[in-house]
């Protein structure tokens, strides 16, 4: 392409998109596009000058070009960063975590009450305050992670989650999980010898342990990706800066 002109027919001749007759191409494209997320690249090339002949200034096209080139990033780092995130899903999101924190609060005051006043004694059945003490740092476990998603939330609002402030977050969040599967596999070890007659219920907790592990897991190849991200922003933001200067 030698003029800015034909950049719309081309990037819609090579999208595939539908020719509706009465609309022009860039209106046909920017319709398709309305409900899409697209990095378009855009080379730009110099012209060759004729031999003797000097420019002092940029050609317009390739102006024109290095602008839409430079919008079509601008675009894809905003589509990233989380601006198609709705304040309904948030806000529910936001909810839910709030209920998860009160709930675990209100457990573990429970558990304390009854840890303090000795209004429930042990029977013998069950050793029940090492897993009273148990459940109560399982509870604080939780309570790390929701508080980290809270602060991830709040960064994806921001449009500041593809950074490396949010790694921080995201591993305490590992650890977190990765801990209280560990509190639950003692919970598992100290209920078991009451379960002797019923081995099965042991091995559906030492189950649940390991599908918390592998929440964990998922976590880690999210965290991966995160960082895939965050690279692919950084090169952007440098692009962009690069056709700044150009334009």
């Amino acid at each position: 392409m030698t003029g800015p002109t034909a950049v719309a027919a081309v990037a819609s001749s090579a999208l595939r998109v539908p020719d509706l007759g009465a609309l022009r191409a860039l209106d046909r494209l920017a319709g398709y596009l309305a409900e899409r997320r697209a990095l378009l690249l855009l080379a730009v090339e110099r012209a060759v000058e004729p031999a003797g002949c000097r420019r002092s200034t940029p050609s317009t096209s390739g102006t024109a070009l290095a602008s839409i080139y430079r919008n079509s990033i601008v675009f894809h780092r905003n589509s990233m960063e989380g601006l198609a995130v709705g304040k309904l899903t948030v806000g529910a999101l936001r909810a839910v975590l709030v209920v998860m924190l009160t709930g675990t609060v209100f457990v573990q005051a429970g558990l304390v009450w009854v840890l303090v006043t000795g209004s429930d004694p042990e029977d013998g059945s069950l050793p029940l305050t090492p897993l009273r003490v148990v459940t109560i740092l399982g509870m604080v476990s939780v309570q790390v992670a929701v508080v980290c998603v809270w602060r991830l939330v709040s960064m994806v609002r921001r449009g500041t989650v593809f950074s490396h402030a949010a790694f921080r977050y995201v591993d305490v969040m590992i650890g977190a999980i990765v801990a209280a599967a560990l509190v639950w596999f003692a919970v598992t070890a100290l209920n078991a010898p009451g379960q002797r007659d019923d081995p099965g219920v042991s091995v559906i907790m030492a189950g649940v342990g390991v599908a918390i592990l592998g929440v964990a897991l998922i976590v880690l190849v999210l965290r991966t990706l995160l960082a895939q991200a965050v690279a692919r922003d950084v090169e952007a933001a440098q692009m962009q800066a690069e056709l700044d200067e150009v334009i």
